[in-house]
């Protein structure tokens, strides 16, 4: 499972909850991260067959241009397609999204290229003397005009000046911010095309990394991929620099800065000054020059911490945005002061929100307990349509780790209800969990489906890296036993309250090392099922499930570099065949794609037949894309 999926975990590996009224999931799978990794790098590094030979081979994964016609060039091409006038530089600081694209090029390094391909962070690559070329905003099929602005040995990256030819799966991006917000990567790319592209991304992975040529069926695509998200971290900024600030004299007469974070910090505007009672003196900043900041609340510029004010994100559900702008409005009334990073002053750092089904939970990083006015925010929170519950997290960290160890309570309840695969579950604004649940529930489908069918009697199974348990509970109803392996205690002790809260009573949880665990475990299982972080799984824990020998695998990944370089190490002596490889589209208009892989032990005299309907699973939208749908 994915990145982005998990998020930044604390020091001692997950976050605590205080004063929470009941039991709710509150563990952080440590191993998985929410912000995004190089695709590109990992594929290099993961990329030790010989049948990878260049850098750009490793990091490029081929869109089939067969399928892809180009169109006859529109009039003015260059003034009809929102995504060329939006996209940066590939080396310059992001821009406004109104900000047009410089279009006049340099004689001496602008170049005319065809683009053939789709890179792994979703830029276009053409082909210029033997070299490849990397030109953000292109889209295979397509004649482009553009400005070499940095070289390596094997490789150009471009700006694009001019589209002369357009593809016929170019479309208009929906949102104002695509371009310059980092967050998506496809939106100019029809869905029907992502769907292609991540196909091909699986295949090309396991073909030229993981050095095996696997039946792929069809991707699962979402039936809706706009609002599909059910967690939202944005980072909070401000236009002025908090370093800029004028800060008043300590009682001695040294110059004295203010520590909002620290412990115990109290702030009263007096006068129209602010006092920070933190242990410096009598240190001061004036209300005027906090308020006259801009509070901006969004996502990081690509490959940048330049931040975009973000008004409403159109994968995030739609009550988000009022959520934000709550925040906003509040920092402007009260004088809250956005976290600056290059300092380490400022209050409040992140807004985090959770929410599924219309409900949703709201979380606020702080640079310290001490905000302004806190229960007025809190009551303007709470009246936001769907909010049921405020949190706070103090992080103190000097670093870009999100959350801190402790959080507390502020209003409301400390969970939601979620239902996934019929169990329910109570989630927290520090729970893992899918951040896409329609599309969760069909990844975990397959995969049960895979693990599962085929057995003349039900099987007994472990789940690896089971985390909260997810899986590992929907398997419970088709399996004898369920063990679920995870190095989290909290997670454990999270998985373990869902099974008695769902009254499952054919599952167990360890909690320790995977390599160690799968080393002593007295079990003989039928089937292993995989679910590790976006580095894939340890070399030792691998080495470990091929001597404990089940005749069959079940692989669930959100990272196809990692994903091929772990099935080629269970496959290159033989010890295992892959069958097939089913991906699912959880994330949609970003590049991020998960796939289940079913291995299945050569020697194994047990024959694997798995039947599954994928008729309401695959998006319709999907259906001419072909490759087994």
């Amino acid at each position: 499972m994915i990145e982005e999926k998990r998020m930044s975990t604390p020091p001692n590996g997950v976050a605590k909850m205080q004063n929470t009224p009941v039991p709710a999931t509150g563990a952080v799978k440590a191993q998985k991260t929410s912000a995004p990794t190089n695709d590109a790098a990992q594929a290099q590094r993961a990329a030790t067959s010989p049948s990878v030979t260049t850098q750009a081979q490793a990091s490029v994964m081929s869109l089939n241009t067969t399928q892809v016609q180009t169109a006859a060039t529109p009039p003015n091409i260059a003034t009809q397609i929102p995504a060329v006038a939006t996209y940066p530089n590939a080396t310059a600081k992001a821009r406004s999204a109104s900000t047009p694209l410089n279009v006049t090029p340099k004689a001496q390094n602008a170049v005319t290229l065809t683009i053939d391909d789709i890179g792994t962070k979703g830029e276009g690559i053409g082909h210029l003397d033997g070299m490849a070329v990397f030109v953000p905003g292109c889209l295979p099929g397509e004649v482009v005009r553009a400005r070499l602005v940095h070289g390596a040995k094997r490789y150009w990256v471009g700006e694009l000046l001019e589209i002369v030819q357009s593809s016929p799966d170019r479309v208009a991006p929906r949102c104002p911010h695509f371009g310059a917000c980092g967050g998506c990567q496809l939106q100019h790319l029809a869905y029907e095309a992502q769907c292609r592209y991540k196909e091909n991304v699986v295949r090309q992975a396991l073909l030229r990394i993981g050095g095996v040529d696997v039946p792929l069926r069809g991707i699962v695509g979402a039936d809706t991929p706009w609002r599909y998200r059910n967690k939202a971290q944005f980072p909070v900024g401000s236009k002025a620099s908090i370093a800029q600030i004028p800060v008043g004299k300590g009682a001695a007469g040294d110059r004295q800065t203010p520590t909002y974070g620290c412990a115990d910090a109290v702030r009263a505007v007096v006068d129209g000054v602010q006092t920070a009672a933190c242990g410096c003196a009598d240190a001061t900043q004036t209300a005027a020059s906090s308020k006259a900041d801009t509070p901006q609340i969004g996502f990081y510029a690509h490959n940048s911490h330049s931040l975009i004010d973000i008004g409403d994100c159109l994968i995030q559900h739609a009550d988000v945005a009022k959520i934000t702008a709550t925040v906003k409005e509040y920092m402007r009334q009260s004088g809250c002061v956005a976290y600056d990073e290059a300092s380490g002053r400022g209050q409040l750092r992140h807004v985090f929100v959770r929410g599924h089904a219309g409900k949703h939970l709201v979380m606020l990083v702080t640079n310290g307990w001490a905000l302004p006015q806190k229960e007025n925010l809190c009551a303007k929170l709470m009246a936001c349509t769907g909010v049921v519950g405020v949190a706070q997290n103090c992080n103190r960290r000097r670093d870009n780790v999100i959350l801190g160890p402790e959080c507390q309570t502020l209003a409301g309840q400390a969970y939601i209800e979620i239902e996934i695969l019929g169990a329910s579950w109570r989630v927290s604004p520090l729970s893992f969990l899918q951040v896409n649940i329609a599309q969760a529930e069909r990844l975990y489908q397959i995969a049960i489906a895979a693990a599962t069918e085929g057995f003349a009697s039900p099987p007994n199974a472990l789940d690896v890296y089971c985390g909260i348990g997810t899986l590992t509970l929907g398997l419970a109803r088709k399996c004898a036993t369920v063990c679920g392996i995870e190095s989290v205690p909290e997670a454990i002790a999270d998985a373990k309250a869902a099974a008695l809260h769902n009254h499952v009573k054919n599952v167990e949880f360890q909690c320790g090392d995977a390599a160690v665990l799968l080393t002593n475990t007295q079990k003989k299982p039928d089937v292993v099922v995989l679910d590790p972080p976006r580095r894939g799984c340890e070399k030792p824990a691998l080495e470990a499930l091929r001597a404990l020998g089940p005749g069959r695998v079940v692989y669930v990944s959100c990272n196809p570099a990692t994903l091929a370089r772990d099935i080629r190490e269970l496959t290159h002596d033989g010890t295992y065949q892959v069958q097939y490889a089913t991906p699912v589209d959880l994330f949609p208009h970003t590049v991020h794609v998960e796939t289940v892989v079913l291995l299945s032990k050569l020697k194994s005299t047990t024959s694997i037949e798995v039947k599954i309907d994928l008729d309401e699973m695959v998006c319709p939208k999907c259906q001419p894309l072909g490759g087994g749908h």
